[in-house]
């Protein structure tokens, strides 16, 4: 059992020298080689501590902890190269797929457009076209519609500082009060905020859809 421990922890030995190597040549030819070479070893480890596991199992109880600390540890140790292993391999698989992405975006670059890629090309832009049109049609609408809805508020404005001065001169003939007299101003001045707010919120309406046709 102690002949099979030394060559245990000589493969171990051997497996972490070949990392140094393996760390010296990434991106090279040997790259591949030292891996599947790390791969076999910590194969061949493994069916060393099978057989450990059944020597161990035979040990008198006095000895069984010792040796079964000391094959834990191999274990744990083989099981850390065993995920040093599988991360290098991952690396080296997306180096190889970046690899491959680039080859194909760089021989894709200079190829010729397809007649049929073409077509598709054109009669999008074609309907991009149209749908522009349209939208400028819409939109001059809309605008010629705000222009009217603006003018009829103007003259709605326009109308009623006629029929509040009217109001007024009637009121002051019949000598109504100041308090009605005032009531009536802040009426009026209210409207005015009334009407602007209506400007306001129209041109806002307008604003957003010239933005979301554009």
């Amino acid at each position: 059992m102690e002949s099979l421990f030394a060559e245990s922890h000589g493969t171990l030995e051997q497996i972490n020298t070949l990392f140094i190597q393996l760390e010296r040549h990434v991106g090279h030819s040997e790259e591949v080689q030292i891996e599947e070479t790390i791969h076999k070893k910590l194969e061949s480890i493994n069916k060393i501590f099978d057989r450990l596991e059944v020597y161990v199992m035979k040990e008198p109880p006095a000895k069984r902890q010792g040796s079964r600390l000391k094959l834990n540890q191999m274990k744990y140790d083989a099981t850390h190269l065993n995920a040093s292993l599988k991360n290098f391999q991952r690396r080296r698989y997306a180096r190889e797929r970046e690899n491959s992405e680039r080859e194909d975006l760089l021989n894709r670059r200079f190829t010729t457009n397809s007649n049929e890629d073409t077509s598709i090309s054109m009669d999008y832009s074609i309907q991009h076209h149209n749908r522009l049109e349209n939208a400028n049609r819409g939109l001059d609408d809309m605008l010629d519609q705000g222009h009217n809805i603006l003018g009829n508020l103007r003259d709605q404005r326009e109308t009623l500082k006629r029929t509040r001065t009217r109001m007024m001169n009637f009121l002051n003939t019949l000598g109504l009060s100041n308090s009605v007299m005032n009531l009536i101003e802040r009426r009026a001045y209210q409207d005015k905020f009334v009407l602007y707010g209506g400007m306001l919120v129209t041109l806002s309406i307008m604003f957003l859809i010239y933005m979301y046709y554009i």
